[in-house]
């Protein structure tokens, strides 16, 4: 029993190691696209360093391993095994013209004008299995609104819903796209999304597979990601409609 609890501790710091060491590359890797372009603020330069130095400290201390004995009295009774998350919530970094990121890059907001409008989040998803958690905090008349992913590589646009890349899901009337194509009622989806619901947009890099969930009537859509067409890595990606359209990704 010992030696299968060192087992998997070392197991669990390998796992920790190797995710958080590509973390740090990707982090790297944006960094470096975004100076070369010129596209980045002081601010933005401020946050990443922070987010570097504390994957960094991460890596060199694991303090998010921690093993519990089962019993107090019985040393060699199997040990449980606890974590704790490395990963930070996304934030909104990039969008059209008519869309505001506001506190501190968690709300996208959409102006007054009516017109489709693209907004992105920092992080890149290849590998493992992430859930990102929005709130629809306005949603004029419960018209239009989009929610998956796009390719990084992607160009931004308004209309990015029919990006060759775009996979996801649009209010009214039950609109899935697949690779910017609109499947109207794909699996079943029944677009019952309204103003203040809560979803839950799950990316399985590893089965290429995106999920939605709405926590208030628990329907949950999948889609299929074929990386022919949306290869790696991928980005959230919100599209908003109308005037003051606002979401916001819940830390």
């Amino acid at each position: 029993m010992a030696e299968k609890a060192l087992r998997d501790l070392n197991r669990l710091l390998t796992d920790h190691k190797e995710s958080t060491t590509k973390r740090l590359e990707e982090i790297s890797s944006q960094l470096k696209i975004r100076k070369e372009a010129d596209d980045y603020s002081e601010k933005d330069l401020s946050e990443w360093l922070q987010m570097l130095e504390k994957l960094k400290q991460q890596l060199l201390t694991p303090s998010n391993v921690m093993l519990q004995k089962v019993s107090n009295e019985i040393w060699l009774q199997p040990m449980v095994v606890m974590t704790a998350s490395l990963n930070s919530p996304d934030k909104f970094d990039k969008a059209s013209d008519n869309i505001k990121i506001l506190e501190n890059g968690f709300v996208a907001e959409h102006d007054g004008t009516t017109d489709h409008g693209e907004v992105r989040g920092f992080k890149t998803y290849s590998t493992g299995t992430h859930k990102i958690n929005l709130k629809i905090e306005e949603m004029k008349n419960n018209n239009w609104m989009f929610w998956g992913i796009i390719s990084q590589s992607t160009a931004m646009q308004h209309n990015s819903y029919s990006s060759t890349s775009a996979n996801g899901w649009a209010k009214n009337p039950k609109q899935v796209y697949l690779n910017g194509v609109n499947n109207e009622g794909y699996n079943n989806y029944q677009a019952d999304i309204v103003k203040n619901d809560i979803l839950h947009l799950t990316l399985n890099c590893d089965s290429q597979i995106i999920e939605l969930e709405n926590e208030r009537t628990n329907q949950k859509n999948s889609i299929p990601i074929d990386l022919n067409r949306c290869p790696f890595p991928w980005q959230l990606h919100i599209n908003l409609y109308s005037s003051n359209d606002r979401i916001r990704i819940l830390e």
